[in-house]
């Protein structure tokens, strides 16, 4: 359905994301529209990753070019969303990058310029092969995490084509904060904010470590997000995920875990290495036939 022409959305300030496992992530800093190569001086002791993704003329992450008309966004959607950090080296471990993938179902609904998605969280995966302790993301975690709603908007983009767009989100897994957005994460297990989210009867929610070193980690969580996109299909939305996340360590077992899991993760400095893909699905489709169905992603 064509659309008149409409005020742009201006994204948000990159930030966000969720479960980073046994990490506190900060922000790379990495322009939008820087080329060139990563270098060990960019990345520190990881190896170099090869040339620095642009998100490309509509800034959405994609080759793809986008449909001759804009699709209504109304309707059921599965959504993947693939969040790349990079852990450097400590005395202890090697660098190694790291990747968080969520699958996430929701309904969305377009009325003119605004969009509103309610969803609920499929399944949540780490992938760290290079890492000596992988991060295990149990499934009590994900059946612990809430149905949420976002809202945002679809505008036409400075090279002519509408924008999908999600501002700034957060989230808050394993504590009760006043100020979500500002509010400190508690520290230490006698922090009264903390909340056994996955009702296993410790301290915020529990994520695990298996390998070299394994056990439980207890963690308090904050991520925020913001998706930019483009449909490139009828079906099919492609975008670009920033994200930053932090978490503390509040308790562990083996307890020594709690001061070797304290590391600090940095977001991919190849900027589209952190992705989203929406695909329109049925009206009765379940979280179980979309995990069913993976290649749908790709």
């Amino acid at each position: 359905m064509q659309r008149a022409m409409r005020p742009r959305i201006i994204p948000t300030t990159p930030r966000h994301a969720l479960t980073l496992g046994a990490i506190v992530t900060t922000a790379f800093g990495c322009s939008a529209d820087t080329k060139g190569t990563t270098t060990k001086s960019d990345v520190g002791d990881v190896a170099d990753s090869g040339t620095i993704q642009d998100p490309g003329t509509y800034g959405a992450c994609t080759s793809k070019s986008p449909t001759a008309l804009a699709p209504d966004l109304t309707g059921r959607w599965a959504i993947r969303t693939v969040a790349s950090r990079y852990v450097p080296k400590t005395g202890l471990t090697s660098a190694f990058y790291t990747k968080t993938i969520s699958v996430i179902l929701g309904d969305q609904t377009q009325t003119g310029t605004d969009v509103s998605l309610s969803a609920e969280y499929c399944s949540q995966k780490a992938e760290d092969p290079d890492s000596l302790a992988h991060i295990i993301i149990p499934d009590s975690y994900v059946k612990s995490l809430k149905p949420f709603v976002r809202t945002g908007g679809v505008a036409l983009g400075n090279a002519g084509a509408e924008v999908f767009a999600m501002p700034s989100f957060i989230e808050v897994v394993g504590a009760l904060l006043a100020d979500p957005a500002s509010d400190p994460l508690p520290v230490d297990a006698t922090d009264a904010r903390l909340l056994d989210q996955d009702n296993d009867g410790n301290p915020g929610i529990t994520i695990k470590l298996s390998g070299l070193a394994s056990g439980d980690l207890y963690v308090a969580q904050r991520q925020t997000s913001t998706w930019t996109g483009i449909a490139v299909g009828v079906d099919r939305v492609e975008g670009h995920y920033a994200f930053t996340s932090e978490q503390n360590v509040v308790a562990a077992e083996p307890t020594a875990l709690k001061s070797l899991a304290a590391q600090t993760a940095i977001v991919d400095p190849n900027t589209c290495a952190s992705t989203f893909v929406m695909v329109r699905v049925g009206a009765a489709t379940t979280c179980a036939e979309v995990l069913a169905n993976a290649s749908q992603f790709d």
